[in-house]
């Protein structure tokens, strides 16, 4: 039994208990006095607060309960005894048949007056006597644990004054609360041995450093990785912003990646889709787009200028229904040759209409002023060719700023 509890008995016991106005008063002050302990104390945690007061309620409310089983108790008690006491009278005065009842004496009746009701002590005035003394202060010395500490008041047996969140000071009698009324959320008493409190610090330490490394160690393999070394050390700035390893992750089943030997070129087996001069025809600009043609070093291209980041400024190049055909079913690499037209780079983007076969999904590029082979590998499963002759679209500015480029040709690899 809690102090608050045993506070509310005693109280109860030298009041008018059935009467429910002073059970409503000792309550009352019962709250008052737990909301006066917790601020002497200085305890502001709203959880704490919130969990004595819902304690107090509950104590009340069990209290409560009781007092009204007590008192039902006793008005039944008394409605039975008030029945039957009109036949016993009876059965005294009815005599047995031809015995003659014996003279009685009629002996005084002892007159019992009803005492008084005793007088409600003034709770009020208790409670304030209980304002005037002083707190209790919580003792947080280095060898306190912090879960200790924490722990919420308790109230001494018999009085709405003791409360107290501290242990006792004296070494020999360590106030220690019951496990039956520990709270969880309040936190548990924590191991006293130093030991482990340092091994815990080591271990947060050492987690942290190998953290920080790790971030460093990743940080240093992304610029090496992407060619940004490599780049600042040769002054341009080609170079990829996403790692090799990282860019050939995708949703389509791991495949051997096709790379272009830069010193030999392309093989014979590479069939051309479109070149610059032989079939211009294939190309063909929407309405935001525009194209032309130009000579530099690197041979003839076709430039490309889109006004437009959306379907408006794409450029259709056709491809064949034959040889849609022969890619029908296998595993195929094109290769997009371009350079931006000038020295600003260009984000472009290069996507496939391939009708029935499907589509090559959207890739997306960064295109410098240097010549360089885009590849985009497509794999068509169980699939009929189609009949109709399909396309690759290319838009140059994915930003609209009207950044143009040069288009060196298109070339497929059938696969098998």
């Amino acid at each position: 039994m809690s102090g608050l509890e045993q506070a509310i008995r005693n109280a109860l016991e030298r009041a008018e208990r059935s009467d429910p106005d002073i059970r409503a008063r000792i309550y009352q002050s019962a709250r008052n006095a737990l909301d006066l302990g917790l601020r002497k104390q200085d305890i502001a945690d709203p959880a704490v607060i919130a969990r004595q007061r819902q304690r107090l309620e509950a104590t009340i409310r069990e209290i409560e309960d009781e007092e009204l089983a007590r008192l039902r108790t006793i008005a039944r008690f008394e409605r039975v005894a008030i029945e039957r006491e009109p036949e016993e009278e009876a059965a005294e005065a009815e005599p047995l048949p031809g015995i003659e009842p014996p003279p009685v004496e009629a002996e005084p009746v002892a007159r019992v007056e009803p005492a008084a009701a005793p007088a409600v002590e003034p709770l009020d005035a208790e409670f304030e006597a209980t304002r005037r003394e002083e707190a209790p202060v919580i003792d947080m010395g280095p060898d306190m644990p912090e879960a200790v500490a924490r722990r919420e008041p308790v109230l001494d047996e018999g009085s709405l004054s003791g409360l107290s969140a501290t242990r006792d000071a004296r070494p020999s009698t360590t106030a220690v609360t019951p496990a039956s009324e520990w709270d969880d959320d309040a936190g548990k008493t924590a191991p006293p041995p130093a030991r482990r409190g340092r091994l815990g610090s080591t271990f947060v330490s050492a987690f942290v450093y190998l953290f920080l490394f790790g971030i460093i160690g990743g940080g240093v393999w992304w610029v090496y990785d992407t060619g940004m070394v490599d780049a600042a050390l040769k002054g341009s700035s080609d170079f990829k912003l996403v790692p090799d390893a990282l860019r050939a992750e995708s949703n389509q089943p791991e495949q051997q990646e096709t790379r272009l030997d830069t010193l030999r070129g392309f093989s014979s087996d590479w069939i051309n889709i479109y070149k610059p001069g032989v079939n211009a025809g294939a190309v063909t600009p929407r309405d935001s787009a525009a194209i032309g043609e130009h000579r530099d070093s690197d041979g003839l291209a076709t430039i490309i200028t889109s006004n437009a980041p959306d379907q408006d400024g794409d450029v259709l190049v056709e491809v064949p229904a034959s040889l849609l055909q022969d890619l029908a079913g296998k595993t195929s690499t094109i290769a997009v040759t371009v350079k931006s037209n000038g020295d600003k780079p260009a984000q472009i983007y290069v996507q496939c209409e391939f009708k029935t076969l499907g589509d090559c999904g959207r890739h997306r590029y960064t295109v410098t002023n240097e010549r360089a082979d885009e590849l985009i590998q497509v794999k068509f499963e169980g699939r009929m060719g189609p009949s109709d002759a399909g396309h690759i679209v290319i838009n140059s500015d994915l930003t609209g700023e009207g950044a143009s480029i040069r288009l060196y040709g298109i070339r497929v690899l059938p696969g098998s």
